[in-house]
């Protein structure tokens, strides 16, 4: 080097001083993305809570009490644990729940863990709040079938319910406000559990298996999954029309203004995925090959344009192992065990 030209000397130093700064520029984001995910993806820290309807021990006790008894049915066969089973991950085994009638409904029995954080419920998005939502299947003639006045009439005749509503809603006794906001408070508690993804995103490089990581930066990259499954839920709470709904028009009959909406079901959250027996909000698929290969060909899809992309086989596993990081490290069983349903 002592020989070399100065020239030559100003010129080494220039490509040197350009490529730490072309390297710097792509490093840097790269750090930052990194750093935004883990903040997108982390796990809230709290839990979800009702401006109208604040959550007490003894409400939270009311709900659940109800929500296991099968009395809130009219043939006092059937309760909202019946489909919502806690063992499934509070939700149906079959995928598609079967209704007073005996025979299966049209849309898959979704899990209610996390449920207290979406903005809107059910497949297409027609109720608001969990207080708005809990009395519709209860009432529902091809669901639980119950008459609602004849409801609040038979839990009045009960001791441990007088009991109980007088302890959650003090001097108003037994009344279908009181069943809609206590099984509301029960369900804000039903959360998913911590799982691989989250030690991982938390920091923990061996929680996952390399494969997995590359499937999660599949997932938010060329595949654009998290372009529907996004956040910590992995739910936008959008609807999209995926191609499934075999002309049922889904959102669109309440948002006829957005011709996307017809055909169109709330995208579902993908913590447990691994634990479903069924996908879709008609349970169509009964495997994540399939949801995969569905997405893979867009067959269908009135948005397909957002989902330019070919997946091969190995981008397949790699989605396929990531999938399964997100099931909780322990099933998220009853946060209230009690002996004994249903109240004497």
């Amino acid at each position: 080097m002592q020989g070399g030209k100065p020239e030559n000397m100003v010129i080494r130093r220039f490509v040197l001083a350009a490529a730490a700064v072309f390297i710097g520029l792509f490093a840097i984001p790269a750090v930052l993305m990194a750093q935004e995910l883990s903040t997108v993806f982390a796990r809230p820290q709290f839990d979800p809570v009702s401006a109208f309807n604040p959550a007490s021990a003894d409400k939270i006790l009311l709900g659940r009490h109800l929500f296991f008894d099968p009395r809130l049915s009219a043939r006092n066969d059937m309760a909202c644990a019946s489909c919502h089973q806690p063992e499934y991950f509070w939700a149906d085994p079959k995928g598609v729940s079967s209704g007073s009638d005996g025979r299966p409904r049209p849309r898959r029995t979704p899990s209610l863990l996390d449920v207290g954080w979406q903005r809107s419920l059910t497949w297409d998005g027609r109720v608001d709040t969990l207080e708005g939502f809990v009395l519709q299947p209860v009432a529902h003639p091809k669901e639980m079938a119950q008459d609602l006045d004849l409801l609040v009439d038979e839990l009045m005749e009960v001791p441990g319910y007088q009991r109980l509503f007088e302890r959650a809603f003090p001097d108003e006794g037994v009344s279908l406000g009181g069943i809609s906001l206590s099984i509301a408070a029960f369900l804000r508690t039903l959360r998913t559990g911590p799982s691989a993804f989250d030690r991982w995103i938390a920091g923990d490089a061996d929680a996952i298996s390399k494969e997995a990581e590359q499937g999660f930066y599949l997932f938010t990259g060329r595949a654009a999954c998290s372009h529907c499954h996004s956040g910590w839920r992995f739910s936008d709470g959008g609807f999209h029309n995926i191609g499934t709904a075999k002309g049922n028009p889904g959102r669109g009959r309440y948002d006829r203004n957005d011709p996307l909406m017809v055909g169109a079901f709330r995208t579902p959250g993908l913590r447990n995925v691994a634990e479903r027996s069924s996908f879709m909000h008609d349970g169509a698929f009964t495997s994540l090959e399939q949801v995969l290969d569905h997405y893979d060909c867009q067959c269908g899809m009135a948005e397909k344009q957002s989902w330019q992309v070919a997946l091969d086989r190995n981008d397949k596993l790699k989605l396929l192992a990531f999938l399964k990081t997100l099931s909780d490290d322990q099933p998220v069983g009853d946060p209230i065990p009690i002996e004994g349903q249903p109240i004497p």
